[in-house]
Parts: C-alpha cells; sequence; structure tokens
C-alpha cells in the first residue's frame, strides 16, 4: 500500500467520507518538457477558441483539450504572457507557490477541480487549503481545507512538472482566475479557481490570485516563445 501510494501525485478527502485516487493511475516517465507546451498550430487553435468563435470566453481549458485531444497543458501554455503565466516544476518551486496559496486565507471560499487522467474530473466549492506545516511525511505534501474538516490534500512535488496561473476575462468585465498544476504528461492534477467569469468576485481571493501570479512571474518561465 505504501508503495502504491508513493506513486501518485495527488490523493484527496472530501469531508471525511470520500476517497478518491490520484490524477496520475501510474507513474509516468517524464517527457521532455517542450513537448507540453503548445505548438504554432495549438496557439492558432487556443486563439480561435477563446477570442473567435462566441461563447467560450471563459470556458475551462478541460473543454478545448478534451475537444481536441490536445494535453491540457499545451491549452494553457498557448495563452499569450498577458493571459497566462507558468513555470517548470520543482518541489521548491511548489512549495513557494503553495506558500502563496496559503496567503489567499484559509476562510477564503475557492472552487477546487481535480481529475484522473485529466479526462474525470471532480468540481466543487471548498475553502483554501493550506499548508498542514507539521506534516509533509514521505515527500507528499499535506494541504487542509476547513482545519481538516473539508477536502484534505496530499501531493507529491516531484510529479508536478508545471504551474500555471491564467486569467480570462468574460463579456462583462469579470475574470475566471485559476492555479492550476500539471503532470508529468501535462494532464491537470488539481485547478484551484479564485473566480469564474459572470459570477460573483470575491476581493480575498482575488487578491491572493494576484499574489501567487506575481510569485510565478518571478521564477523561470516555462514555454518560452
Amino acid at each position: 500500500m505504501q508503495n502504491f501510494s508513493r506513486n501518485k501525485a495527488l490523493t484527496y478527502i472530501v469531508g471525511s467520507v470520500f476517497l478518491f485516487g490520484s490524477a496520475c493511475t501510474t507513474t509516468k516517465q517524464a517527457v521532455e518538457l517542450n513537448e507540453l507546451c503548445g505548438s504554432v498550430f495549438d496557439k492558432t487553435l487556443v486563439h480561435d477558441y477563446y477570442f473567435v468563435q462566441d461563447g467560450h470566453a471563459t470556458d475551462p481549458m478541460a473543454i478545448p483539450s478534451h475537444d481536441n485531444k490536445i494535453v491540457e497543458s499545451k491549452i494553457v501554455s498557448s495563452f499569450s504572457h498577458e493571459i497566462a503565466i507558468g513555470t517548470y516544476a520543482t518541489p521548491a518551486r511548489f512549495e513557494t507557490v503553495w506558500k502563496s496559496v496559503d496567503t489567499w486565507g484559509e476562510t477564503t471560499p475557492i472552487k477546487v477541480v481535480v481529475t484522473v487522467d485529466g479526462w474525470h474530473a471532480f468540481s466543487f466549492p471548498s475553502d483554501v487549503p493550506t499548508t498542514r506545516k507539521e506534516d509533509h511525511a514521505d515527500g507528499f505534501y499535506d494541504v487542509f481545507a476547513n482545519g481538516g474538516a473539508g477536502l484534505r490534500g496530499h501531493i507529491n512535488p516531484e510529479l508536478v512538472s508545471m504551474i500555471y496561473a491564467v486569467k480570462l476575462r468574460a463579456s462583462d468585465d469579470t475574470y475566471q482566475r485559476s492555479l492550476s498544476f500539471y503532470g508529468h504528461g501535462g494532464d491537470l492534477i488539481l485547478g484551484l479557481y479564485a473566480s469564474e467569469g459572470g459570477k460573483p468576485q470575491n476581493a480575498d481571493a482575488i487578491a491572493g490570485f494576484n499574489r501567487s501570479w506575481n510569485v510565478i512571474k518571478a521564477m523561470p518561465r516555462s514555454c518560452k516563445e
């Protein structure tokens, strides 16, 4: 059981009832990082989808990813740097980014998205999952929401390849703001949504997201043009 758990990028518990698997059912050998980046073709596809076609301005990146059978990291890395900022992940960078998430506020409401293999998505409201400082055993980074009564996340930073912050503007000038963590195959592991387009915008979540954006912006940039 211990070896099985070590091969997981993420396991989590919602409340104290449901136990789910991880975003990666097996450990994937890391591919060349530039293979996770959007090509010229991908960038054209993403531009047309979000900025030419009607009704897609704030669609989750999973939708064009699934529709076009392109891993989500290629979608998110195809945005301009005004819309999306990313870095290649290391355990140290992961920890630095999540410490910025801690500043969002442990009672701040957000939306969390977790996927299995990038295809089976679970989306639910949650307070911000913040670092459980006393326990990072066996290489996992532990984050709890609502003092452990809500979401419990156990993330293996070594299996996170890229981290991206994205802000997409809706037609009513609200924004969808997401912070996403991607696995070695380019599939989404975990997404934290500070706000959603066309919905009420929480000032604390937005301020926290902006701090995380600036933290990532100061790191070496992934998928350079």
